[in-house]
């Protein structure tokens, strides 16, 4: 993964093992900012991947991403003035400050050579992720988990990460696949000083989250109109930012078309704000979108780029690269098909690209939590209902976890909120803060897959579009009513085609009540437990129904983890491996063996990687 890195006290480490070019991955060259026997401060980077270093006489300053509406000599002056500051609590108000006016993805750096004094900071929203250990051996921050992975030896497995990852698809909060190793939450500072004397810098580093996630009871916005005003406002100057950042850093445009709504909301408000750029869509393996968006782009006489790439599912090699590669952040057949999508984009441009994606809308319509008739939203997820593959139960027998640990972990994410308490899942407001820390987990998770081939830029994920649905807007006003209005104000030619695979026609106020109204039934419906499990066991059965071909993939894969589980002892030891095979004989479904694949190869990898080093 491209970005930052820092060690204290720099050590050796050895190089990833899989080719990056044997899969299509940009060239990346890694400048090393700083270094001497305190600390190694580096970056990496592709041609195109945004950021900025002064390196001034005894002051070195790293942004990672793009601050949207400030200069670049706006960004350095803030920075300087922070670390030439010795109170640690002004400090922390002023970088406060910065996250709450500074729109944009980044991660910004100030570090003082001879004091050895370092400041680290994330976004409001935490979109670039970022990683730390801290330990024995000192520390290491990374945008990349693997990169911790290469410096630190000896790390141990978190089992009951590996069980939320088996069926979420990521793990939850600040917890990663690694007991040593923790996901720094959004608007964090960090702060650790490396004495000249050598000072043990591991003893002093702090974290503190400056702005933690807050949903109020009340909102300012409680009228449909002044809701369609602020959406339309806010996302169209978010727009306007963006734009004339990546023209300004030479980056040329791109944007994706799908047969969904949140791409050609992203389109239609370029399109308005008069921005040049390059309409394109992939053949994905969910499904063939094309004529949707080829109808939508002849709507507005754009020509549409359509880039066509394999999806070699089959092969298990390949499967297992790409999970190493990117970090086992996703699921290997969502990876797969997304990093080969993503490279054959890349063969298409000889010029540095910024790819505007429509990541982030699902949330914006949908941000309230619903119990789905379990009463509280713990009983809720221990029950599946934000499981994506396996179940919870299942999870937690493959992994050693108790079904007692497994909800109690639970809290740990609400804990940190505002007014958190033992109760806090159960409240409307820490709901809702529980349900959005999916979200943003799956948003980032798809943004860092495409990023590791080109700028990403969600801009339904801006600073102020995100602050005016958390705490502005009264969520029982957002829905695909107000997107469709907001879209209809921008551009009416965006509503002339309906919406792929739904049929709604977006010109008809009455079929998007309708389609509205469904909607609502189906989650009146799920708020009744016995149906909603009825309708859960239904779907399960059907999905089971595979093709030959589709029972023949299953018997691969399902034959791939049983030899790797008698082939790599560490495996064996990592995950219960008479539940594993137990596992593998019942009714799991294709998706939930993609997902113990997913987890299954990162660990052989890492063994791997751990015995070298």
């Amino acid at each position: 993964m491209p970005g930052l890195y820092i060690e204290s006290p720099p050590s050796k480490r050895n190089s990833r093992s899989v080719s990056r070019s044997l899969y299509g991955l940009p060239s990346e060259r890694e400048t090393v900012s700083f270094s001497d026997e305190r600390v190694r401060i580096s970056l990496s980077a592709y041609d195109g991947y945004p950021h900025l270093v002064a390196d001034k006489s005894d002051l070195l300053i790293i942004l990672e991403g793009l601050v949207y509406n400030k200069t670049d000599s706006e960004i350095v002056s803030s920075l300087e003035s922070i670390n030439a500051c010795s109170d640690q609590d002004k400090i922390a108000n002023d970088v406060r400050s910065l996250i709450e006016t500074w729109d944009g993805e980044f991660v910004a750096l100030s570090y003082c050579k001879t004091s050895g004094k370092l400041i680290l900071f994330n976004d409001r929203w935490g979109r670039l992720p970022l990683y730390v250990y801290s330990g024995a051996t000192g520390i290491v921050v990374s945008r990349g988990l693997g990169r911790i992975v290469e410096s630190i030896s000896g790390l141990s497995f978190d089992s009951l990460g590996m069980a939320q990852f088996l069926s979420f698809q990521h793990t939850i909060g600040k917890r990663t696949l690694f007991e040593e190793v923790d996901l720094i939450p959004p608007a964090t500072l960090l702060c650790f000083c490396n004495s000249p004397s050598g000072a043990n810098s591991t003893r002093s580093l702090t974290r503190t989250c400056l702005k933690p996630i807050e949903f109020p009871e009340k909102f300012e916005i409680i009228d449909r109109r002044s809701a369609v005003e602020e959406t339309l406002r806010v996302f169209q100057e978010s727009l306007s930012n963006r734009v004339n950042k990546l023209r300004e850093k030479g980056l040329e445009l791109t944007c994706d078309l799908s047969g969904g709504l949140d791409s050609r909301l992203v389109f239609a408000g370029l399109s308005s704000v008069g921005a040049i750029f390059t309409l394109c869509h992939d053949s994905l393996y969910t499904g063939d979108e094309s004529e949707i968006s080829e109808r939508v782009a002849e709507s507005f006489g754009k020509k549409l780029r359509k880039f066509r790439a394999s999806h070699p599912f089959e092969n298990i090699v390949a499967l297992e690269d790409i999970v190493f590669l990117t970090d086992c952040a996703v699921n290997c057949k969502t990876a797969l098909g997304s990093f080969f999508d993503d490279a054959e984009r890349r063969k298409g441009f000889d010029n540095p690209v910024a790819n505007f994606m429509g990541f982030g809308g699902e949330w914006l319509r949908n941000s309230n939590f619903r119990t789905y008739g379990y009463g509280t939203g713990r009983r809720a997820v221990i029950n599946d209902s934000l499981t994506k593959f396996l179940p919870v139960k299942v999870s937690c027998a493959l992994t050693g976890v108790s079904p007692e640990r497994f909800s109690a972990s639970l809290d740990e994410l609400t804990a940190s909120f505002p007014d958190g308490s033992k109760n806090a899942i159960s409240s409307n407001s820490l709901g809702r803060a529980f349900y959005y820390e999916f979200h943003r987990t799956l948003v980032s998770s798809g943004e860092e897959n495409t990023r590791r081939f080109f700028w990403t830029v969600s801009p339904l994920s801006s600073l102020e579009l995100l602050r005016l649905t958390h705490q502005r807007i009264d969520p029982r006003l957002m829905g695909i009513g107000i997107f469709v209005e907001v879209l209809g104000r921008i551009d009416n030619r965006a509503l002339m085609v309906p919406l792929f695979g739904s049929g709604i026609r977006l010109n008809s106020s009455l079929s998007v009540r309708i389609h509205s109204a469904g909607r609502d039934l189906r989650n009146f419906a799920r708020s009744t437990r016995l149906l909603y499990n009825s309708v859960k066991a239904i779907k399960e059965r059907l999905h089971n129904m595979k093709s030959a071909a589709g029972l023949a993939r299953k018997n691969l894969i399902a034959s791939h983890i049983e030899a790797s589980l008698e082939s790599n002892s560490f495996l064996a030891k990592t995950l219960n491996s008479d539940q594993v095979r137990n596992c593998l004989r019942g009714s799991v479904n294709l998706s939930s063996l993609y997902q113990l694949l997913t987890l299954v190869s990162f660990v052989r990898q890492i063994s791997s990687q751990q015995k070298a080093n």
